[in-house]
């Protein structure tokens, strides 16, 4: 077989995978409502919980006595319609990557692999930075003790809550005020939205100095994310801001580059969708349904290690 032959299979593995996990993601949507109204239902609605909302990395307001159950499908609704928009913006430049000459940076700058893809490399990392602090003694911790209903829709709203107020907050701020007054109005609200898009849209020549920035901005604001979890997050231990402030710069890195959609839709991966797929199991019993979602996860992982190992020492030598 030819080293470009090799590539491709890679690549085209990688597709597979991930797109399966897109597939699993609109599956889990409805599931999850389902699961959440029976939780809810034999809990005879004795439920109340405070829900933080974030901005500027600061709680300035909790929400409580809200409808569970409406809030719950709301937030699922916008979940659902998110990776849909996605999905639709995004497939003809999938298409266009695999009918022409394939080639990995032309697949990874396309939302549809880069939002699993990074939900799958950062699971792989956090789980190994896990054993290796527990084997050194540094706790992980927990999420706050609460009943299933009310943590399961607090797991819902925070992927839009921190995403905002650790993301969008502090570096679409930033980009905001760097383009209020070089930019149209429209150009100046897209900085939101996405960062980079907006910064490389204007003529100046100082544009990639700015983009350097943002990213510094991400440094900072990722590491405060992990400090955040221990000052906000109840019984999260020591051994969280490492997981939590990897988390947080690699979605500040997503942000700038792929915009604030795709971090929120990560965001809900590492939430909603894994632990929704929790319950499934257990519901199921008899079919470990968690292992083809581990699947996915190592071989994701697995396949991108392959390609870059393959890349930097056999396929270059070979062709």
């Amino acid at each position: 077989m030819l080293e470009s032959e090799k590539k491709n299979w890679i690549i085209y593995s990688l597709i597979i995978v991930n797109l399966a996990i897109i597939i699993s993601m609109i599956v889990v949507t409805p599931i999850g409502i389902y699961i959440f109204y029976n939780e809810y239902m034999a809990l005879s609605n004795n439920v109340n919980g405070n829900f933080p909302l974030f901005m500027l990395g600061l709680p300035f307001v909790n929400l409580t006595n809200i409808d569970y159950l409406i809030t719950f499908f709301t937030m699922s609704s916008i979940y659902l319609s998110l990776l849909l928009l996605i999905i639709v913006k995004e497939k003809d430049g999938l298409n266009r990557a695999i009918r022409d000459k394939i080639n990995l940076e032309r697949v990874l700058s396309n939302r549809i692999i880069i939002i699993p893809l990074t939900y799958s490399i950062l699971t792989i990392i956090s789980f190994i930075i896990e054993i290796i602090q527990d084997q050194v003694g540094i706790e992980t911790g927990v999420l706050s003790s609460k009943d299933p209903v009310t943590e399961l829709l607090s797991l819902s709203i925070s992927p839009i809550s921190e995403e905002i107020g650790f993301r969008a907050s502090i570096i679409g701020l930033t980009t905001f005020i760097i383009l209020s007054r070089k930019s149209s109005s429209k150009n100046v609200m897209k900085s939101f939205l996405y960062p980079e898009q907006a910064i490389l849209s204007i003529e100046d020549r100082n544009k990639n100095n700015y983009i350097k920035l943002l990213y510094i901005i991400a440094l900072f604001s990722g590491l405060y994310f992990g400090i955040a979890h221990i000052m906000y997050g109840g019984e999260w231990q020591l051994g969280k801001i490492t997981t939590a402030s990897l988390a947080g710069i690699t979605l500040g890195v997503i942000y700038i580059k792929f915009g604030l959609f795709s971090v929120i839709l990560i965001h809900w991966l590492f939430n909603y969708y894994t632990t929704i797929y929790i319950k499934i199991n257990e519901m199921i019993g008899s079919i470990n349904i968690i292992y083809i979602i581990d699947f996915f996860i190592i071989a994701n992982s697995f396949l991108i290690t392959v390609y870059f190992i393959g890349n930097r020492f056999l396929f270059k030598k070979n062709e």
